[in-house]
């Protein structure tokens, strides 16, 4: 497992994979599984309860057909990563689901994927870029 995906690069690879670049694609389908922070899971929840999220089937069946079993693994908040969520200084993201998921990728030693500007190059933070 070398990469975590971050919300919106989770949605896009179970929902429409070719919303991520070509060769952001190519570098994934070389992994058989995929990390993901356990808040990336409350985002998809919220974006869908709030209407800025639509599925064509239920959320439930989203949520299924999007963790497969040994394809993505769920990384749970633990103390260090909460932790280092808020040592990340106080000019990173003030949006505490990027400030965990980013903690998650430094705590496991993993590469983001992300289209997110803001994380993109962040410092002690690989990425792999969906743009």
């Amino acid at each position: 497992m070398t990469y975590l995906l971050d919300t919106n690069a989770w949605i896009h690879l179970f929902s429409l994979p070719t919303a991520i670049s070509a060769s952001a694609r190519k570098a994934l389908s070389t992994e058989t599984e995929f990390a993901l922070a356990t808040i990336s899971l409350v985002e998809v929840c919220q974006k869908e309860a709030t209407g800025k999220l639509h599925f064509r089937s239920s959320l439930s069946h989203w949520l299924e057909k999007a963790l497969p079993d040994n394809q993505v693994r769920l990384l749970a908040i633990t103390p260090e990563i909460a932790r280092e969520a808020y040592a990340l200084g106080p000019g990173f993201h003030k949006d505490p689901a990027d400030r965990l998921i980013v903690a998650t990728v430094r705590i496991h030693g993993l590469t983001l994927v992300t289209s997110d500007q803001k994380l993109i190059g962040f410092k002690g933070v690989n990425t792999l870029s969906t743009r």
